[in-house]
């Protein structure tokens, strides 16, 4: 279920329209608050791929260049505490002059091939709010009741549509559809979420026994509405992926303990039958990059094969084939990969270090609000279980709110930050893709697991730990 937070709107990629597929940014800001600006998309549409560059500022000058894949890309600008947000196209050659005003005010104003959408877009993030923001609106009123719920999506859908329509001559027919598209599709994707996170609203909890049926109505009546000429849009390819879920949800088809992929199987076979090709090329290709690491190895590469033979020269055949080889470096049995760590209080040492005992692995963020929940009770696992080893690598980009969060919440355990975060050699060798990910490590220092619980699953995760607990002692090359 919690992949409901993690399909979060930052999504953009995919086909070049031109053959260079550049976009030219160059640029003054007036009255600056530090000495860079950056520029922030995600360059992937299966996987996040973050491409963030912090470009520095000469007397307020800049000059920003970066290969764009879609045919609209979503740019998010930020500046000290400014931010807005841009879409280009490949191409586009725009001249920015910013003025900030103060900590929460600034003005943009483009010029250029391009400069119609960027204005708008800038107004548009000045005035509503980041349109890939959208959803947030939405996802705040996730706790009303659902006829509620509803009517606040009819009345942020006018509120965008009525800005479009009254911004709308200077811009191009093409775009004007694609953004009014974009709003519907985004409406969806936060009905979607209703039915599950209205409970989790209320109960303040992602552990409840089951969703009342009357949740279902926020998604009743969407149509299957695909159209592959809207492959582009991050909030198309949202609606897509979930379309068929909420349909089997609704329908109260679910896993079981028999077929553990039951959904994601009906999901795929949905897809092929009544999906446009390249629609369905990307439900079937996300789905199974979900599924990789959860089922066996034999499987996972046959599902990949049929996938390749269907569609030889698919974008996606890198990242599924990424994914199987993460799947293959943390499968059950095999070696940890060992590294070294610093803590706080500058302490040094390994993960080997820790042969003969268990230990569980965490690599988690500050700013996420399930790491935080996931910490405390691995806090208060650390209490019963001294046996174990925790571990805990961050990814956050600075240790001040790392270190703040550490004292703040008394996280008991041994900490360390890992540089580069995301894009860190040590995330990669891992396959970190979501926070917060676990790994239980056995006496012998091999993954115990193919999927770990998380802390809060307090039953699941004290069956797996006592498991380990009781294992045979481990034994080192020297018979000791």
């Amino acid at each position: 279920m919690k992949r409901y937070l993690l399909l979060v709107i930052l999504l953009c990629g995919g086909v070049l329209t031109n053959a260079q597929g550049i976009v030219t940014i160059t640029g003054v800001i007036n009255n600056p608050q530090d000495d860079s600006i950056k520029i922030f998309f995600n360059n992937s549409r299966l996987v996040y791929e973050p491409m963030e560059f912090a470009t520095p500022l000469d007397d307020g000058k800049f000059e920003y260049k970066a290969k764009v894949k879609e045919k609209y890309t979503t740019l998010t600008i930020t500046h000290g505490k400014l931010s807005s947000e841009l879409m280009v196209m490949a191409g586009d050659e725009l001249e920015l002059t910013a003025t900030v005003v103060n900590d929460s005010t600034w003005s943009l104003i483009y010029k250029g091939k391009g400069s119609d959408r960027a204005n708008f877009m800038a107004a548009h993030a000045r005035d509503l709010g980041p349109l890939e923001k959208y959803p947030q609106k939405l996802f705040g009123m996730l706790g009303a009741d659902v006829k509620s719920f509803l009517l606040i999506v009819r009345q942020e859908e006018k509120k965008e549509f009525d800005y479009i329509e009254k911004n709308k001559e200077k811009l191009s027919p093409d775009f004007v559809r694609y953004i009014q598209q974009s709003v519907v599709y985004f409406s969806y994707f936060g009905r979607f979420q209703y039915p599950y996170m209205h409970e989790v609203a209320l109960s303040k909890s992602y552990n409840f026994s089951s969703i009342p049926p009357v949740n279902y109505e926020a998604v009743a009546n969407i149509p299957p509405a695909f159209n592959d000429s809207f492959m582009s849009a991050a909030s198309y390819r949202l609606f897509a992926e979930q379309y068929y879920r909420m349909q089997l949800e609704v329908g109260k088809y679910f896993n079981d303990s028999t077929h553990a992929f039951r959904v994601q199987d009906s999901i795929v076979k949905l897809a092929v039958k009544t999906m446009p090709d390249q629609t369905a090329q990307y439900v079937i290709a996300l789905h199974l990059y979900a599924i990789i690491r959860s089922i066996p190895l034999d499987t996972a590469a046959d599902r990949i094969n049929k996938f390749k033979k269907r569609w030889p020269s698919s974008e996606y055949i890198k990242d599924l084939d990424a994914q199987y080889a993460i799947a293959k470096r943390i499968a059950p049995g095999t070696k940890a990969y060992d590294f070294t760590f610093t803590t706080p209080q500058g302490k040094t040492g390994k993960l080997s270090d820790f042969n003969g005992k268990v230990v569980l692995l965490a690599f988690w963020t500050s700013a996420d609000r399930q790491s935080l929940m996931d910490m405390r009770a691995a806090a208060q696992m650390a209490n019963k279980y001294p046996d174990i080893t925790f571990l805990y690598v961050s990814l956050d980009t600075e240790d001040e709110p790392w270190i703040k969060t550490i004292e703040q919440h008394k996280l008991q355990g041994i900490h360390t930050r890992e540089n580069g975060s995301w894009k860190s050699l040590l995330a990669q060798m891992y396959g970190i893709q979501s926070m917060p990910t676990f790994f239980l490590i056995d006496r012998n220092g091999r993954f115990a697991l193919k999927e770990t619980p998380r802390p809060s699953q307090a039953a699941k995760m004290k069956a797996e730990v006592e498991k380990l607990l009781f294992q045979a002692p481990f034994i080192n090359s020297s018979g000791k």
